[in-house]
């Protein structure tokens, strides 16, 4: 776990008092502790421990000042984190789309709740799965090969259509969008999307192609 700027700064607050104490003590005590000095020596260390004492004082005022505005400052962002993941999980509840997540060898790792009315399947049961596994016969080669090559180039997909075999067997046409992500190196972990389910927009397609021929 990273320490943020404003625990990092109560240390330094904290070793900062300690040196401030230990100055303190020295500059009034000093003769105490070494009696044998002499009283223009002990005179100019006992101005010399008043006047860093006085600059650890100014170093302290200035900490505690930055530690309480990084400590405002963190504040506002995690209130500002906490606002946006609230409307992204509104805005995925009420989406009629299944939004995901893989990994780079295509394993589902997040499942919004839509896939069941998409796909049939819990979120949690898709989890682990490849996205390949659930490509219907002639499909199954062309996007797999598709996505791999995808991965390859570290590419968006856009609007890749193909079809799906439901938990129940029958077969749902899907449009899928969706964007690599990456972890703070750099390095890609996977992808992020959605499905839309395209299969009445398929079939009604097929009556316009059907009807036009019957025209012709």
């Amino acid at each position: 776990m990273k320490m943020t700027l404003a625990k990092k700064n109560i240390f330094i607050l904290i070793i900062e008092v300690f040196m401030l104490s230990v100055l303190f003590v020295l500059s009034y005590k000093i003769y105490s502790f070494f009696p044998g000095l002499d009283k223009e020596l002990h005179s100019s260390l006992t101005n010399y421990f008043i006047l860093t004492s006085v600059l650890c004082v100014v170093f302290v005022a200035i900490n505690f000042t930055i530690y309480f505005y990084f400590k405002e400052k963190e504040g506002v962002y995690y209130s500002q984190i906490k606002k946006n993941e609230m409307r992204f999980k509104e805005l995925v509840e009420n989406s009629d789309s299944w939004i995901w997540e893989v990994d780079v060898e295509g394993r589902y790792i997040y499942s919004s709740r839509q896939v069941k009315d998409i796909l049939g399947y819990e979120a949690e049961e898709i989890l682990g799965m490849r996205s390949c596994d659930l490509i219907a016969g002639e499909d199954h080669i062309h996007v797999c090969e598709s996505f791999l090559k995808t991965v390859d180039k570290q590419d968006k997909i856009i609007d890749l259509e193909h079809i799906n075999v439901h938990k129940d067997g029958h077969l749902v046409h899907l449009l899928t969008n969706a964007t690599p992500f990456y972890d703070e190196t750099g390095e890609m972990l996977g992808y992020r999307g959605i499905d839309k389910d395209i299969s009445q927009y398929k079939i009604l397609e097929s009556k316009l192609q059907e009807y036009s021929k019957n025209l012709e």
